[in-house]
């Protein structure tokens, strides 16, 4: 059996966190290490949750260093005890019960292996290319067995080996969140020794968000974080094109519908700004 570290981050959400163990526990593969990053939480999450889970490891962090800096500290700590495999997902996240079965029947090294994401209406998406814009492609892996391209895809379970984070090196802690997956999803595109590979049996049910529903906080974030990568991860002027284009787009539908709409296009602006002047790092507090 091969060694497999999965590796969740969680942050004052111990009831989705106790549904997604209960899904990595039932997995037909059961990795053999099961680590949860505590991203300071004060809802009980690892005092409740290691009463009830005993086998999983709690990571307690003394200060919230966002979804980026957790999975940073979760694959460092996973890469460095010696998994040949580190899992990582989002709290939110359930995968299926074959899962990690379906991923590890493609295993090679440096190979990073990445499922699908089912929404809850049951579509299928999370793979897509990113330059300037997202676009999706999950259409185009649909039906095979296991596809390799050079996708941009989210921390919502692929498999990394070992050796690829050793080649690659650890995300970009001091994105806080957001856009640390794409920009790694980047990195990783750069290196002729690393190899994406998307296996569409692997299912990872995983809600998904919508602009009305994204706290004007995050929306800071992603604006900064997104311009950040084009500017340093892309090539040529036509990814800052596009990003700047779909900004535009974005910051009007701020400022016309929906709720918060000052404080949601203050948020991007300010993100943009910091994003150009790669003011990175926790700049903007995390509330609900």
């Amino acid at each position: 059996m091969q060694d497999i570290c999965a590796v969740v981050v969680t942050h004052n959400r111990k009831h989705l966190l106790a549904g997604c163990l209960r899904s990595l526990q039932s997995q037909t593969v059961r990795p053999r290490r099961i680590l949860v990053v505590d991203n300071a939480s004060n809802d009980g999450t690892t005092q409740d949750l290691s009463t009830h889970f005993p086998d999983v490891e709690f990571v307690r962090l003394e200060t919230n260093i966002g979804g980026a800096g957790g999975f940073y500290t979760g694959m460092k700590v996973a890469r460095d005890d010696g998994a040949e495999w580190i899992w990582i997902m989002d709290d939110d996240a359930l995968p299926s019960p074959i899962a990690l079965e379906e991923l590890l029947r493609h295993a090679k090294p440096n190979r990073v292996l990445v499922p699908l994401q089912q929404d809850e209406t049951g579509r299928l998406h999370g793979i897509g290319e990113w330059s300037g814009r997202y676009v999706d492609r999950t259409a185009e892996v649909l039906g095979r067995e296991a596809v390799v391209g050079k996708y941009v895809f989210a921390f919502v379970g692929p498999l990394f080996s070992r050796s690829v984070i050793n080649i690659i090196g650890l995300p970009e802690c001091e994105f806080f969140i957001w856009f640390d997956d794409i920009e790694y999803a980047l990195r990783l595109q750069s290196s002729d020794a690393v190899e994406i590979t998307v296996i569409p049996a692997a299912v990872i049910r995983h809600p998904s968000l919508t602009n009305a529903t994204v706290a004007p906080w995050k929306i800071y974030y992603g604006a900064r974080n997104s311009t950040h990568v084009a500017i340093h991860r892309s090539r040529g002027y036509k990814p800052l094109i596009r990003l700047a284009t779909f900004q535009l787009y974005a910051l009007l539908h701020d400022l016309l519908f929906g709720p918060q709409r000052l404080c949601r296009a203050e948020m991007r602006m300010r993100g943009l700004v910091d994003g150009v002047f790669g003011r990175l790092g926790y700049r903007v507090n995390a509330v609900a």
